[in-house]
């Protein structure tokens, strides 16, 4: 799947560099996106967004969550929920599953879905596990299995993975310690596979306005919390523009970049 429009490109014989599209409804239209994670936060404001531009896109939430339905419902026939619980079930099934209502294996990813530690514990084992489990081994479950299919395809794509500002700095909590290694790991695949087509990146949320944080997105964003910039936490929204902008093909020379978008909070 892509756009339709092309030019030359130089990278090597038989390659092509999308023309970008004229204007946001357009932005992926007739692109097929798997979203994990999708169904509160920034995973919910990502999947209303890509549908805004045109992409058809499946969503996760853990089973039993009613939001899949509310979304599906808010969206329309291109919006598409599958119960996942991210880190307890096979990634394989999720593909298939994926493959299954987009009709074909989708070319775009974001893979959003993580959790925090209870209290963010420092060594709690049970809490350690969980949030290592999740935040990191799932995640690399997935975006191994997602390039290998696209490369055994011989497909284009590309992938953006949630990790944190807090995977930019020293960081002694669980939370913390998973996205710096996965920041690692993402990087490494990027450089591994850009030559295969495969652009993978990373947005580096600081605080943001939701319900996990305990804040209300439309309530205060000053609110208790002291950051450099704007000194105010982040609207999911503005996050989703950012990973529009890596999925698209407005970032075609972005490859392996970790985008903090944390008011540069990251910089003290």
């Amino acid at each position: 799947m892509g756009l339709k429009s092309k030019i030359k490109g130089t990278l090597r014989p038989g390659r092509y560099v999308e023309a970008l599209p004229a204007s946001q409804g357009e932005v992926m239209a007739g692109r097929a996106v798997l979203v994990t994670g999708g169904t509160s936060g920034i995973g919910r404001a990502t999947v209303q967004l890509l549908v805004r531009c045109g992409a058809e896109v499946a969503f996760t939430g853990r089973p039993g969550n009613r939001a899949l339905a509310e979304i599906e419902t808010e969206l329309g026939a291109t919006a598409h929920g599958i119960e996942y619980d991210a880190g307890r079930q096979p990634v394989g099934d999720l593909l298939a599953r994926a493959a299954g209502v987009l009709e074909g294996l989708p070319d775009y990813l974001f893979a959003n879905a993580d959790v925090y530690a209870d209290g963010e514990v420092v060594w709690d084992a049970d809490s350690v596990e969980r949030v290592l489990r999740v935040n990191l081994v799932a995640t690399i479950e997935l975006v191994n299995a997602f390039v290998g299919r696209l490369v055994t395809e011989r497909r284009r794509g590309a992938i953006v993975a949630t990790g944190s500002n807090r995977g930019l700095m020293p960081d002694a909590v669980s939370y913390g310690l998973s996205k710096v290694a996965l920041r690692f790991f993402i990087q490494g695949v990027a450089r591994e596979y850009y030559k295969d087509g495969i652009r993978v990146n990373i947005v580096a949320p600081g605080m943001i306005a939701s319900n996990i944080n305990g804040v209300d997105p439309d309530g205060d964003l000053a609110k208790g919390f002291a950051t450099i910039g704007e000194g105010r936490v982040i609207r999911p929204e503005e996050i989703a523009e950012v990973v529009l902008f890596l999925l698209s093909g407005r970032s075609l020379c972005i490859n392996g970049a970790v985008v903090p978008c944390d008011l540069g909070d990251s910089l003290r």
